[in-house]
């Protein structure tokens, strides 16, 4: 039985999930906002990871505030990456919507049904 569950993830969770959970959720009809702040949520996380790695490396002689803040960088989701990755699919198809519907070829309408009725 398709329950309407299903799980993805990629190794950082910010890169290739963050991008597919913001375009899950438009698809979906999620508001802009929220889409934003999810696709932010893995600097939580993530920031538990960075400070694990920070203490590994802090007594290298290679490390200073600029590695630290270079794995923070790293290891982050931006809005800069998100709004960067929006611009060209608005560039491409005219929305992010009609980008959804023509570069990924994704019936929206149909996964509207499967989720949400």
């Amino acid at each position: 039985k398709n329950d309407g569950v299903f799980y993805f993830h990629c190794s950082q969770g910010k890169d290739r999930a963050g991008l597919a959970a913001y375009l899950i959720e438009k698809a979906l009809g999620v508001d802009e906002e929220v889409c934003r702040e999810d696709y932010l949520k893995s600097n939580k996380a993530m920031a538990i990871r960075v400070e694990y790695l920070i203490e590994k490396v802090k007594n290298r002689p290679y490390f200073n505030e600029e590695y630290k803040s270079s794995l923070y960088d790293v290891f982050s989701a931006k809005i800069d990456f998100l709004e960067a990755a929006i611009k060209t699919m608005v560039e491409m198809s005219g929305s992010v919507l009609d980008y959804i519907k023509k570069e990924l070829d994704v019936d929206i309408d149909k996964l509207r049904k499967i989720y949400l009725e």
